[in-house]
């Protein structure tokens, strides 16, 4: 289970997003300062950096680069002034991202999405429950039990997408964003067609997983 670390002053922010993110399948460690964000670093590891800027005792981005357990770990920017976060791109590489608040909650889980799926070094992702099904992303292929089938760029990174992000269901609109690098429009077929394909190609590897279609909500792929 991916763990995010979200740093935010405001106590009802904090809440709001931790409870959307425990609700899309995600660890959570919270921090309302500077002191209990070195605490938590402390106790647990976290796979992205949700961060609030300015907060009370200090800069959030600054306060987490300074801690040892904050090397290499992507960071979103959490602010209300998108030219501080594009300054804050620009001179630090591990600030991968920001999103202006009010924050919007389908945003906010396309980019965690995105940066897991980049971040990621794992060269063969299990595609079921014994590891004898897997997708090799370097070599853009599903080894399995009863032959290789090879796959296209967008093929491998929707599987990669839908296997290392989020466990809910994730939106046409935010697979679109993150496989096709283009909003989702309503007549646009495009992630169904590549969604049909994948599933096929699935088959013919012999795997019993599957990708499942979630009723207005998107796809989740289910690992058996």
């Amino acid at each position: 289970m991916p763990r995010i670390l979200i740093l935010e002053d405001d106590s009802l922010t904090l809440a709001l997003l931790s409870g959307f993110l425990e609700d899309q399948g995600f660890g959570v460690v919270k921090a309302e300062n500077i002191a209990t964000l070195y605490v938590e670093l402390e106790k647990q590891s976290v796979d992205i950096a949700l961060l609030d800027v300015c907060l009370p005792d200090g800069n959030g981005i600054e306060a987490f680069l300074q801690s040892p357990h904050g090397a290499n770990i992507p960071i979103i920017c959490m602010t209300s002034n998108a030219t501080e976060a594009r300054a804050w791109q620009d001179q630090e590489t591990l600030v991968k991202d920001y999103i202006i608040k009010p924050i919007n909650e389908e945003v906010l889980l396309d980019r965690i999405n995105r940066l897991l799926v980049e971040a990621s070094s794992v060269a063969q992702i299990a595609l079921d429950t014994q590891g004898k099904i897997n997708l090799d992303r370097k070599l853009e292929k599903i080894s399995g039990t009863t032959k290789e089938v090879n796959l296209t760029g967008a093929e491998s990174n929707l599987l990669a997408c839908l296997c290392l992000g989020s466990s809910q269901p994730i939106s046409r609109n935010n697979l679109s964003l993150d496989v096709l690098g283009r909003a989702y429009q309503s007549e646009d077929r495009s992630i169904d067609v590549l969604i049909g394909r994948v599933r096929q190609k699935l088959k013919r590897a012999g795997s019993a997983s599957q990708i499942v279609a979630v009723r207005n909500k998107g796809y989740r792929f289910e690992i058996l």
